[in-house]
C-alpha cells in the first residue's frame, strides 16, 4: 500500500477543495492538460516533470516526448527516463555528467520517501552517510514577461527545507540584473512574486527573497480547470503550514516582524546534516553580558559550547572529505539556534550548550514533539586556517589612514609583480620543471578547482575554491550551483583551463624550451597574472591568517588578547621560517571595513588552557566591550577576521579614536523605522488572509535594491572628496550598514535623506583609480580629489601598478622572444638572445607520421599509401574547419560592444571545440582502410599528421592540441623512454 507522505493536518483524503478566497491571477509556466494526464496515468516522477516543462518552448520536441510517454509501461525511474527521453550528450565526459547529473539522487529521495517523511534529512539507518537535498531546481527571470525560463534540474548544495521535503520542495528563480535594479523592479516583482507560480498542475509560492533570487515552495496545491484547489492527495504543506513548520507566529510573537521574516534564511543555509540530537541533549544558558541594554557588551555574542564528544561524533561522521581533523568549531544551525559551536573541553554537559539571548532565533512549541529535522545539526563550515591572507582595497585604504606608509603597499606590490614573474619564467636548472609545475597549479588553483568540479552539492563546506570564507554570504543561500565548464574534452582529452592544460603538457615532457605550443600557453597565462595584479589591489600578504573568531571559553584572555594557533605550521615568522602560533602585537580586521576603527591593534599570547585550540583566533571576553564589535559591529556566529602580524604593518599603525566605533549623531533621523510585532501582525490577521501579507515581509530584500549599491558608491566617493575620517564619510558609512541590513531590522532610509545624499556625493563617474564602467561613455570628469588632504593610497596604487605592469610586460616579451622559424636558424657561432629560443616542430611529434609513411613509400605498399591519403585529406579539411570555427570566434568578440565578461562564454567554446575533436577522431572509419587495422595506430597517425600539418604554417598551432591533445601528450610520453602509465582517477587523486 502507498503511504500517505502529506505533512498536512487535513486529515481524511477526499476531494480537492476549491480554493475560495481571493487569489493573485495565476502565473502559469506550463500547464497541458492532455500531458499532465499521460505523466498522472504513468506515475512520472516529478524531476522529469520538470525537464520536460523546461523545453516546452519546442512544442515539437515537447511533442515527441509525449509520444514516448504514451508507450510506456510499469514504474518508471528519473534515470531511466532520462535516458530514454533526453539521452546523454556525445561532447561530455562521464565523470562531467556525473558531476551535476540528478537522476540518481531523485531516485534514491523518492525511494527513501516511501519509507518515511524524515528519510532525507540523513541519519538515515537505511541510507548509512547519506542524505537528500542535493538537487537544485532553478529558473531566471527575463527582462521582460512574467514567466520564469526553467533550467535543466542539476547537482546543486543540500539545506534543511530540501531535506525535509525533498529536492523538488524548492524552486530558485533568479531575476534578470537590468530587471532587479531597474523601474520594473522593486514593488512591482514582490507583486509578481505574491502570485502562485504553476508547473504543470502543481503549484509554487513565494516564501523569502535574499537579492536577486527568490525562492517558491511547492504547496498541496493543485491547479486544475483554470482554479486552485486544496489537495489532500498531493503531498507536503500549504505555504502557511511550511511557514508555520519553519517559523511558528504563535511561538514567536515577540519578534519584530521584518527580524522574524529574516530568519527564514536559516532554513535556506547551505549545509549537511550532522548528529541528531536528543532534546535533553541540548542546555541552554545566559550569555555573557556586561550591560543589557547594550548589544556591544554582549560577550559571547553567537557562540555557544559542545562537548568533546560530539565533535568526535561529527568527526567520525565526515573525516577525510569534509574535515581533515577533530574540528575546534563549526557554524550549525540547530533546534532555531544559529551562529558557533565552539568546543569545551573542561565543561561537562551533555552535547550542546546554546546561548539564549544571542543564538535563539526561532522558537518552537515546547507542548508538542518537535520535528527531527529541527533536532539535526545543520552543518554550514568547519573551523579552518587559510594562510596567507589577502588585503581587501578597504584594509588598504584604512590601513594607510591608520599610518601605514604607502611605500610598504608600493613593496608589496612590486613582490607581488616579481614573484608571479620569476616563478612561472624559472624552466631552468635542476628540479626547474617541478617547481615550475607547482608554480603554475598555485597560479591557476588548479586542483582545489578540480576538487570542486566534482563537489557541485559541497564544495562550500569543504572549502574549495570557488567559495571565498571570507564573502557576506553567511548562510551560502546565494551559493548557485556551477555551470560545467573547465572540463576535459572527453575525445581530444584537452583541458579547458590554461593552467591545466599546462600541467598536463609539463607531466607529459613538454617543456617551454622544446615546446612552442606550451611556451605560447605558459606567455598568456603569466600575461593574465600581470594584468590581473595591475587591476585588482588584493595583496596576498604571506604574514597573515584568516579563520573563525570565537570568545574565549574560559576567560583566561585579558582585554585586548587573542590566542590564535593553527593546526599545522603553516605560520611564517619574520625569520623565514614556520610556525602554529602568533605572538605578540598584531592588527586584526574583518569584513566591511569602512571606519577608522574597523583595524584594531591587539596582542596575541599563547595559553596553556588554549593550547589545543586550534584553526580559530580566540578572543577575550573582558573588558567593557565585545572585542569583534569594535570591527565593524561583529560577531561570533561564523565571523572570518584577518590577521595580520607583518611588522611592517604593525609597528607604525596607530590607534584610531573610538568614537568612530560608535553611530554619529543624527544617523536615527535619516531612517524610518517598521516596528510592527509579529503578535500585532497576529492581532490583525487571520491565517485565510496572513500569507499574502507576510510575503510583503519575506519578500522585502526585493525593494530598492539599488540603495546598497548607491550607498556603498557615495561612502567611496566620499572617502575620496573628504577623507576617510571625515564625519560625512563616517557617517555615510553607517548609513551603508543601516541600509544593508534594513530588510531584518526594519530601518529604512528616508526618500529625502537618500535624495540628499544623491545630490551630494553621486559622481556617477567615481574616482579615475576606480570608474564606473557603466559611465565611462558619459562627458563628467572624474571626481577630485579634496583640498589640503594628501595623495590618496589608491592613486599612488593605481599609478604603481600601471608602472609595474609596463615593467613586467616588456621583460615578459624579452623573455619569451619571438620564435625562430626552423628554416630562420641562426648561423655558426652566433650566440643572440638566451631567451629567444630556436623554436623548431617537434620531431618526437612528427616521427610517427613520418617513419611510417617513410616505410610505406620504400616497401611501394600502395594499400598503406591509400590509407595514409585518407587520414591526411581528413586532418587537412578538419584544420580548415578549425581555422574559420576560430575565426568565427575571434570575430564574434572582437566586434562585440559588450564588456569582456560578457563575451562568448567559456561553455560556448568549450562546445565548439569538443564538435570539432569529436568530427576529427570519428574519420576515417575502420572499414574505409584497406590495409590499417589498429584504431590506436590510426590515433597515433592521424595527430602525428595534424601537428606535422599545423606547425608548417605556425610552430605553436592550436589546432592539433584542440583535437588530439591526448594522443600527442602519450606520444611525447613515449619518446622519453621514461614515462609510466596512470589512469586519469589516480593521477587526480595523487595530486
Amino acid at each position: 500500500m502507498k503511504r500517505d507522505r502529506s505533512d498536512s493536518n487535513a486529515g481524511e483524503l477526499g476531494r480537492p477543495t476549491k480554493i475560495t478566497r481571493p487569489d493573485h491571477s495565476v502565473v502559469v509556466v506550463i500547464h497541458n492538460d492532455s500531458l499532465e494526464r499521460i505523466m498522472e496515468k504513468k506515475k512520472i516522477p516529478y524531476g522529469i516533470q520538470f525537464q520536460l516543462a523546461s523545453i516546452a518552448s519546442d512544442s515539437a520536441l515537447l511533442k515527441e516526448k509525449e509520444a514516448i510517454l504514451e508507450r510506456l509501461n510499469g514504474p518508471q525511474t528519473n534515470s531511466r527516463l532520462q535516458s530514454l527521453l533526453f539521452g546523454t550528450s556525445a561532447i561530455l565526459s562521464e565523470k562531467e555528467i556525473a558531476s551535476d547529473s540528478p537522476w540518481n539522487e531523485l531516485d534514491k529521495e523518492d525511494k527513501a520517501f516511501q519509507n518515511s517523511k524524515y528519510a532525507c534529512i540523513g541519519n538515515n539507518v537505511d541510507h548509512p552517510g547519506w542524505w537528500g537535498g542535493k538537487v537544485s531546481f532553478q529558473a531566471r527571470l527575463g527582462e521582460k514577461g512574467d514567466i520564469p525560463v526553467l533550467e535543466k534540474p542539476i547537482l546543486g548544495p543540500s539545506n534543511k527545507i530540501k531535506r525535509r521535503f525533498g529536492s523538488s520542495s524548492v524552486l530558485r528563480v533568479k531575476i534578470n540584473k537590468d530587471r532587479f535594479y531597474g523601474k520594473d523592479g522593486g514593488e512591482m516583482l514582490v507583486q509578481l512574486f505574491k502570485r502562485p507560480f504553476v508547473i504543470w498542475h502543481h503549484v509554487f509560492r513565494s516564501f523569502y527573497a535574499k537579492d536577486d533570487t527568490v525562492f517558491l515552495f511547492r504547496t498541496n496545491e493543485i491547479y486544475r480547470d483554470g482554479s486552485l484547489y486544496q489537495s489532500y492527495n498531493e503531498t507536503g504543506l500549504s505555504l502557511y503550514q511550511f511557514i508555520q513548520w519553519l517559523n511558528p507566529l504563535q511561538e514567536n510573537l515577540h519578534q519584530k516582524l521584518c527580524k522574524w521574516a529574516s530568519r527564514t534564511a536559516l532554513g535556506l543555509s547551505a549545509s549537511i546534516p550532522g548528529p541528531r540530537l536528543m532534546e535533553d541533549e541540548i542546555d541552554y544558558v545566559e550569555d555573557i553580558t556586561l550591560d543589557h541594554n547594550d548589544q556591544s557588551t554582549i560577550m559571547t555574542d553567537g557562540c555557544g559550547l559542545s562537548a568533546l564528544s560530539l565533535h568526535q561524533q561529527i568527526y567520525e561522521m565526515f573525516k577525510g572529505q569534509h574535515c581533515s581533523e577533530l574540528p575546534s568549531a563549526l557554524q550549525f544551525r540547530l533546534a532555531g539556534a544559529k551562529g558557533l559551536l565552539l568546543l569545551s573541553e573542561k565543561d561537562s554537559f551533555a552535547k550542546v550548550k546554546l546561548r539564549k539571548t544571542s543564538q535563539i532565533k526561532i522558537k518552537y512549541p515546547i507542548d508538542s514533539e518537535i520535528d527531527p529535522s529541527h533536532l539535526t545539526i545543520d552543518i554550514l563550515r568547519f573551523s579552518r586556517t587559510k594562510t596567507p591572507g589577502k588585503l581587501s582595497e578597504e584594509t588598504i585604504k584604512n590601513l594607510h589612514h591608520n599610518g601605514v606608509h604607502s611605500s610598504v603597499f608600493e613593496e608589496l606590490m612590486k613582490a607581488q609583480f616579481r614573484e608571479t614573474f620569476e616563478a612561472l619564467t624559472a624552466w631552468e636548472g635542476p628540479d626547474a620543471i617541478p617547481r615550475l609545475w607547482k608554480a603554475v597549479e598555485a597560479a591557476g588553483g588548479v586542483i582545489s578547482a578540480r576538487k570542486a568540479r566534482q563537489s557541485a552539492t559541497d564544495s562550500r563546506i569543504r572549502g574549495l575554491r570557488y567559495h571565498n570564507d571570507d564573502d557576506e554570504d553567511d548562510d551560502g543561500l546565494m551559493q548557485e550551483s556551477e555551470s560545467k565548464a573547465w572540463w576535459r574534452d572527453p575525445t581530444s582529452g584537452c583541458p579547458s583551463s590554461l593552467e591545466e592544460t599546462i600541467l598536463e603538457l609539463l607531466d607529459s615532457g613538454f617543456t617551454p624550451s622544446n615546446s612552442p605550443y606550451l611556451r605560447n600557453k605558459l606567455k598568456n597565462a603569466i600575461t593574465t597574472k600581470i594584468n590581473s595584479a595591475a587591476k585588482k589591489y588584493n595583496f596576498v600578504l604571506p604574514q597573515s591568517a584568516t579563520a573563525f573568531v570565537v570568545p574565549d571559553p574560559y576567560g583566561v584572555l585579558e582585554f585586548d588578547e587573542i590566542h590564535f594557533k593553527n593546526s599545522r605550521r603553516d605560520f611564517l615568522t619574520n625569520d623565514g621560517m614556520q610556525t602554529d602560533i602568533i605572538l605578540g602585537e598584531v592588527l586584526i580586521t574583518r569584513n566591511p571595513c569602512k571606519l577608522p576603527t574597523d583595524v584594531r591593534k591587539v596582542t596575541a599570547v599563547l595559553h596553556p588552557e588554549l593550547k589545543d585550540m586550534v584553526d580559530v583566533i580566540v578572543c577575550s571576553v573582558k573588558g567593557y566591550r565585545r572585542l569583534l564589535d569594535f570591527l565593524a559591529g561583529g560577531d561570533y556566529d561564523g565571523d572570518r577576521a584577518l590577521v595580520i602580524w607583518d611588522r611592517r604593518f604593525v609597528t607604525p599603525f596607530n590607534k584610531p579614536e573610538e568614537r568612530f566605533s560608535k553611530a554619529p549623531k543624527g544617523l536615527d533621523e535619516c531612517f524610518h523605522t517598521d516596528e510592527q510585532t509579529v503578535a500585532q501582525f497576529c492581532a490583525r490577521e487571520n491565517s485565510a488572509t496572513s500569507v499574502e501579507s507576510l510575503q510583503d515581509y519575506l519578500l522585502a530584500s526585493l525593494l530598492n535594491p539599488n540603495y546598497v549599491a548607491a550607498y556603498s558608491r557615495f561612502h567611496v566617493n566620499a572617502v575620496y572628496e573628504h577623507g576617510y575620517a571625515h564625519w560625512k564619510t563616517v557617517k555615510l558609512a553607517y548609513k551603508f550598514c543601516q541600509v544593508l541590513d534594513s530588510p531584518k531590522t526594519g530601518h529604512h532610509i528616508k526618500r529625502q535623506a537618500y535624495l540628499a545624499d544623491r545630490r551630494s556625493y553621486d559622481n556617477t563617474l567615481g574616482p579615475a583609480y576606480c570608474p564606473n564602467k557603466s559611465s565611462k561613455s558619459s562627458n563628467n570628469l572624474p571626481l577630485e580629489r579634496g583640498k589640503n588632504l594628501p595623495r590618496f593610497i589608491m592613486d599612488i596604487l593605481h599609478q604603481e601598478a600601471r608602472t609595474q605592469r609596463g615593467i613586467w610586460m616588456e621583460k615578459l616579451n624579452h623573455h619569451f622572444g619571438d620564435a625562430l622559424k626552423a628554416h630562420n636558424r641562426p648561423k655558426d657561432g652566433d650566440v643572440g638572445d638566451p631567451h629567444k629560443v630556436v623554436l623548431r616542430p617537434d620531431e618526437d611529434l612528427t616521427r610517427p607520421w613520418d617513419w611510417f609513411y617513410k616505410e610505406a613509400q620504400s616497401r611501394k605498399d600502395v594499400k598503406i599509401l591509400n590509407d595514409l591519403r585518407l587520414i591526411s585529406n581528413h586532418v587537412e579539411k578538419m584544420r580548415l574547419k578549425h581555422a574559420e570555427e576560430m575565426r568565427k570566434s575571434y570575430k564574434r568578440n572582437k566586434t562585440s560592444n559588450r564588456s569582456s565578461s560578457d563575451l562568448q562564454p567559456i561553455t560556448i567554446r568549450q562546445d565548439t571545440i569538443r564538435s570539432l575533436s569529436r568530427e576529427f577522431a570519428s574519420s576515417p572509419k575502420k572499414e574505409d582502410f584497406s590495409s590499417l587495422s589498429v584504431q590506436t595506430k590510426v590515433d597515433q597517425l592521424r595527430a602525428s599528421y595534424a601537428y606535422k600539418l599545423a606547425v608548417q604554417k605556425d610552430v605553436a598551432a592550436q589546432f592539433p592540441f584542440d583535437c588530439a591533445f591526448h594522443k600527442l601528450c602519450v606520444i611525447k610520453a613515449e619518446a622519453s623512454g621514461t614515462w609510466m602509465a596512470c589512469i586519469e582517477a589516480m593521477y587526480e587523486l595523487r595530486r
